[in-house]
C-alpha cells in the first residue's frame, strides 16, 4: 500500500492527529494514526474502530510495528461485554490473553480494508482535480 500511495505522491503522516479518521452517521469511527508512511503512535492506539453496534478495536503500533509494553497491542471489545487481547513487543507476538494458541487473526484483514478506505479516498481527491 505504502508503494501505491508513494506513486500518487501521498506519505501518510499524523503527528498531531490522526492521518485518517472516517466519522459515519451512523456514529462509528475509525481513524489511523501516521508517521513517515508508517503506523505510529507513542501515546495511545495507532488505529481506533468503534461501530455504531458498540464493539471497538484499538491497534497499538510504533513505527509499524505492533508494539506496546504496558499491556494488550491489540484490544477487541464486543458488543455482549467480552474482550480479546493480544500482547506484542517489537512486532513479535507474545499471548493472546489466556490462549497459547496462534494469535487472533486479524491483520490482514485489518490491512486490507485500510488500504480500501485510503485508495478511496486519495482517488475521490484526484478525481475533483
Amino acid at each position: 500500500m505504502q508503494a501505491w500511495l508513494e506513486s500518487k505522491g501521498c506519505r501518510l503522516d499524523s503527528s498531531n492527529g490522526p492521518a485518517f479518521a472516517i466519522r459515519s452517521a451512523d456514529g462509528s469511527i475509525h481513524e489511523v494514526h501516521y508517521r513517515a508512511g508508517k503506523l505510529h503512535r507513542e501515546n495511545g492506539p495507532a488505529i481506533v474502530r468503534q461501530t455504531a453496534a458498540g464493539s471497538s478495536l484499538e491497534e497499538y503500533y510504533l513505527d509499524g510495528n505492533r508494539h506496546r509494553e504496558d499491556g494488550p497491542a491489540v484490544i477487541k471489545r464486543f458488543t455482549k461485554g467480552s474482550t480479546r487481547e493480544l500482547y506484542y513487543c517489537n512486532k513479535e507476538w507474545l499471548s493472546s490473553g489466556g490462549s497459547s494458541a496462534n494469535p487472533w487473526p486479524m491483520n490482514e484483514g485489518t490491512s486490507r480494508e485500510l488500504g480500501r478506505h485510503i485508495r478511496q479516498i486519495v482517488d475521490k481527491r484526484e478525481a475533483r482535480r
